[in-house]
C-alpha cells in the first residue's frame, strides 16, 4: 500500500478515499457484492454501475455518484450528506434510514424505493422520481421537492415541514399524521389525498385543489388557503383558526360541528347554505363575505367583522353577535345596516 505519510492530512484523506474508491470498484467487477460500513468519504463514483450493491451503513458523506446506477441496491443507514447524486438511478434500492442531509438527489430516479425514516432535511430533490416510494417517518424538512413525482408515495408521519412543494401533484397521497407545518404547498394538487391529522400549521395553501381531501383532525392554524379548492373536502374537528380563507368558495361544505375559525379571514369567501352552528367566529373577518341561507345559530360571533357581508336568509338565532361590526352589511330580513 502506498506510503501516505509525506502527505498533509486533508491529502492523505483524499488518497485513502481514492485507494478505497479503486479497490471497491476492481472488487466489485470480480465479483464481490458486500461493501458494507466501507469507508469512502469523497468518493469518485460518477457514471458506475452499481447495482445491487450493499453499501449499508456505508460512509459515504460528500461522495459524488451522479449519474450512477444503485438500483436495488443494499444502502440501509448509510451516509450521504453532502453527496452528489444528480441523475442517480436508485430503482427498488433499500434507503431505509439513511441520511441524505443536504445533499443533491435532482433528477435521481428513486422509483419504488424504501425509504422509511429516511433523512432527506435540507435535501434538493427537484424533478426527482418518487413514484410509488415509502416515506413512512422520513424526514423531508426544508427539502427542496419542486417537480418531484409522488405518484402513489407513502408519506404517512413523514417531516415535511418547511419543505418547497409548489405545485406538485400528491393526488390521493397518504400524508397522515405528516407534519407540514410551514410547507409550501402553493399550487399543490392534494385532491383525495389523506391528511387526517396532518400538522399544517401555517401552510401555504393558497390556490391549492383540496377537493375531496381527509382533512379530519388536522392542524390548518395560521395555514393560508387563498382561492383554495376545498369543495367535498372532510374538515370534521379540523382546527382552522387564524387561518386565511379568503376568496374561498365553501358553498355547500361540510364543516365540522363547532368548527374553530377563531380569528380567520374569511374575506370575500362564499359561505352560502354553510353549517356554522355553534361555530367559533370570534373576532373573525367576514368582510364581504356571501353568507345568504348560512346557519350560524348559537355560534359565537363576538368581535366579529361583518362589512359588507350578505346575510340574507341566514339563521342567527341565538348567536353571540357582541361588539360586532356591521357596517353595510345586508341583514337576514335584506334591509342593509348603515
Amino acid at each position: 500500500m502506498q506510503d501516505l505519510a509525506p502527505f498533509s492530512r486533508k491529502q492523505r484523506s483524499e488518497l485513502s478515499s481514492a485507494i478505497a474508491t479503486d479497490t471497491l470498484i476492481a472488487q466489485y467487477l470480480a465479483g464481490r457484492n458486500d461493501f458494507s460500513r466501507a469507508n469512502l468519504p469523497r468518493a469518485d463514483l460518477i457514471g458506475l454501475s452499481l447495482k445491487g450493491i450493499n453499501l449499508s451503513r456505508a460512509d459515504l458523506d460528500w461522495a459524488n455518484l451522479s449519474g450512477a446506477d444503485l438500483s436495488e441496491a443494499n444502502l440501509n443507514r448509510a451516509d450521504f450528506l453532502h453527496a452528489q447524486l444528480i441523475s442517480t438511478q436508485l430503482v427498488k434500492a433499500d434507503l431505509s434510514s439513511a441520511d441524505f442531509n443536504s445533499a443533491d438527489l435532482s433528477w435521481a430516479n428513486l422509483e419504488g424505493a424504501c425509504l422509511v425514516g429516511a433523512d432527506f432535511s435540507n435535501a434538493n430533490l427537484k424533478q426527482a422520481n418518487l413514484k410509488n416510494v415509502n416515506l413512512q417517518g422520513a424526514n423531508l424538512s426544508g427539502a427542496n421537492l419542486n417537480g418531484v413525482i409522488l405518484d402513489g408515495a407513502n408519506l404517512s408521519r413523514a417531516d415535511l415541514s418547511l419543505a418547497t412543494l409548489t405545485g406538485i401533484d400528491l393526488s390521493g397521497a397518504d400524508l397522515s399524521r405528516a407534519d407540514l407545518s410551514q410547507a409550501n404547498l402553493c399550487g399543490a394538487d392534494l385532491r383525495y389525498a389523506d391528511l387526517c391529522r396532518a400538522d399544517l400549521e401555517e401552510s401555504r395553501l393558497r390556490q391549492s385543489d383540496l377537493e375531496e381531501a381527509i382533512l379530519q383532525g388536522a392542524n390548518l392554524r395560521k395555514a393560508n388557503l387563498h382561492k383554495a379548492n376545498l369543495s367535498g373536502a372532510r374538515l370534521q374537528t379540523a382546527n382552522l383558526s387564524f387561518s386565511t380563507l379568503s376568496n374561498l368558495n365553501l358553498r355547500g361544505v361540510d364543516l365540522p360541528s363547532r368548527v374553530n375559525l377563531n380569528s380567520a379571514n374569511l374575506t370575500g369567501a362564499n359561505l352560502q347554505d354553510v353549517n356554522l352552528k355553534e361555530a367559533n367566529l370570534r373576532s373573525a373577518r367576514f368582510n364581504k363575505t356571501t353568507l345568504d341561507r348560512a346557519c350560524l345559530r348559537n355560534a359565537n360571533m363576538i368581535d366579529a367583522y361583518l362589512r359588507g357581508a350578505d346575510l340574507r336568509g341566514a339563521c342567527l338565532r341565538n348567536s353571540i353577535l357582541s361588539n360586532v361590526t356591521l357596517t353595510e352589511t345586508t341583514m337576514p330580513d335584506g334591509s342593509v345596516h348603515p
